[in-house]
Formats: structure tokens, C-alpha cells, sequence
């Protein structure tokens, strides 16, 4: 059996703020996820498979998209489009951080000056290594 998964995530930020996030993912062909946050009438609207939610009062300025390119300093928290909520920033060591997924799994990030050096994806089925150059 061949799997075939697709993922597709838009972002948009002005002035350090998330203005909006659209998220698709497709496995062998057929839609598995289908969100959207979006910042209306100073508050977040999210969409997640045709279901209404709503983030407040805060601002969005951190996301995980962006533990790739800016270490979380000082950040106790980052949001994830994706579970559409935030999740909690640990420090694990010197420049290594831990983001525990509200489905159980975690990610560790590794940073050296400031950028993303390596990401492990700990899954319950599986470990993934991401090491960028």
C-alpha cells in the first residue's frame, strides 16, 4: 500500500501579528484536515472542518512555524494552527526547547545563534530527525 500525504500551510503576518493561517492536509486523495485562523474585529475566528471557534484576547506572535527560524526566547507559550491552540514552550537544556502536542506526541527544537539547528518529531509510532543546514 502506498501513502501519500500532502500539506499545505499559507501565513500571513503584519507587524508581528498573525493576521491569518490556512491549513490543508490530504492523505491518499482524500481531504483530512481543512482549518483557517483568522484575526477579525480584534479577535481570532478559527474554522476546523466547519466548526466555529473563536481565541481571545490575546494577539498572535509566535507560532509553530516559526520555531524554525527564531528560537522562543523569553516566549512561555507558542500557538500551532494546526491544534489551534497554545501550547505550552519548555526549556530542556541550553537552547533546546520542548513542545508537548495535546495528542501526546512532542517536538524538540535545537538552536544555535538564535536558528533552528535540528527538530526531533517523537511521535508514539515513530521518531523523525530533521537537521537543517
Amino acid at each position: 500500500m502506498k501513502l501519500i500525504s500532502k500539506q499545505r500551510k499559507v501565513l500571513f503576518f503584519k507587524n508581528g501579528k498573525l493576521m491569518s493561517s490556512y491549513g490543508k492536509h490530504h492523505v491518499n486523495g482524500k481531504e483530512k484536515a481543512n482549518k483557517s485562523t483568522q484575526f477579525i474585529d480584534s479577535d481570532y475566528k478559527t474554522l476546523s472542518e466547519n466548526k466555529k471557534g473563536q481565541i481571545k484576547p490575546q494577539f498572535i506572535d509566535y507560532n509553530l512555524m516559526l520555531l524554525y527560524s527564531k528560537e522562543p526566547v523569553n516566549q512561555s507559550q507558542v500557538y500551532s494552527d494546526s491544534f489551534q491552540q497554545f501550547l505550552a514552550i519548555k526549556k530542556t537544556n541550553n537552547h533546546s526547547y520542548r513542545i508537548v502536542l495535546p495528542d501526546g506526541n512532542y517536538n524538540d527544537y535545537h538552536f544555535l545563534n538564535g536558528v533552528c539547528q535540528k527538530v526531533e518529531l517523537h511521535h508514539s509510532l515513530f521518531t523523525i530527525n530533521i537537521q537543517i543546514a
